[in-house]
């Protein structure tokens, strides 16, 4: 299972024009999450993305998807050049408050003991289901 963080609220679909877009990383060797994503993201996989569902970033909205492919990709308006896109069916969403998602066992390890996301890692891999 992948669980990736899309706190910026980025809409991969319409940055890459490629309509089951879900993520995306620089391709940067460095980049803990881009190691993670690049050795994890696989077709048949699993994943959640989580990303704030209102301005005041109370509310999330958390996504269950099917990982179908990976494509390395630019945006569309060439802003951001190299960049490996997971691409995914999204096959359930459920919107919660930030507290309630911190407290869930399935979405904790999003969060810190504060009930803040996690930051430096935005991307985790767990062999569980």
């Amino acid at each position: 299972m992948l669980y990736m963080m899309n706190t910026r609220n980025y809409k991969h679909a319409e940055l890459f024009g490629i309509p089951n877009a879900v993520y995306d990383r620089h391709l940067n060797p460095s980049d803990f999450s881009y190691k993670v994503l690049k050795n994890n993201a696989r077709p048949g996989g699993n994943a959640i993305v989580i990303k704030y569902s209102d301005d005041l970033k109370q509310e999330v909205v958390i996504d269950k998807v099917l990982i179908t492919n990976t494509c390395v990709a630019n945006y569309v308006d060439g802003s951001h050049k190299d960049c490996l896109i997971v691409l995914g069916d999204i096959l359930s969403s459920e919107q919660m408050t930030k507290v309630e998602a911190s407290q869930t066992a399935a979405y904790s390890k999003f969060f810190d003991k504060n009930g803040n996301f996690k930051t430096g890692k935005a991307v985790q891999f767990s062999a569980e289901m």
